[in-house]
């Protein structure tokens, strides 16, 4: 099992995080490859590891976290960045460790920026492959001003990325 700890927000949009926790984990769910669980913040096992965003786990943390979590692996993450206007825009760090030994399993550190034009080839790909609409341009042009659908989009490319080891 992997406990997916709800992302944390360096950037100045509060609850942010939380829309995107929400969004990957629908998603990496959606792919069936592990069992998650996903675990506040404020959850008293979480709390007591006393982890900072950036800094590395302690053998002791792994190991406290294993035991408290009834997890084989723990995926952390933040909001690095986020900007609504003049158009979407959104960075993330995340990374999913083995809770025994410490090594990471899986990593992503990416920017996606709705200006990008490889990314509006790939929402449209995303579109006419995962959605059921026969309106695909206006579905388009919505992933590129609504904030759930861009971090929806960006969770489904995030876990598309996930593999079983």
């Amino acid at each position: 099992m992997v406990a997916f700890i709800e992302l944390y927000n360096e950037s100045e949009y509060t609850g942010i995080q939380v829309e995107a926790a929400d969004e990957l984990y629908h998603a990496i769910m959606k792919k069936q490859l592990f069992t998650i669980t996903l675990v506040k913040q404020d959850a008293p096992a979480w709390k007591s590891v006393n982890y900072q965003p950036g800094s590395k786990l302690t053998l002791e943390q792994l190991y406290s976290l294993q035991q408290s979590l009834n997890a084989k692996a723990v995926l952390l993450g933040v909001v690095t960045d986020f900007k609504p206007y003049p158009h979407l825009s959104i960075a993330m760090k995340i990374e999913m460790i083995d809770l025994n030994h410490g090594q990471t399993i899986w990593a992503a550190e990416q920017i996606w920026d709705s200006a990008d034009k490889n990314l509006e080839l790939r929402v449209k790909k995303y579109i006419q492959t995962q959605m059921r609409t026969d309106r695909t341009a206006d579905r388009n042009k919505l992933t590129f001003i609504s904030t759930k659908d861009f971090i929806k989009f960006l969770c489904y490319e995030l876990a598309e990325t996930m593999k079983i080891n």
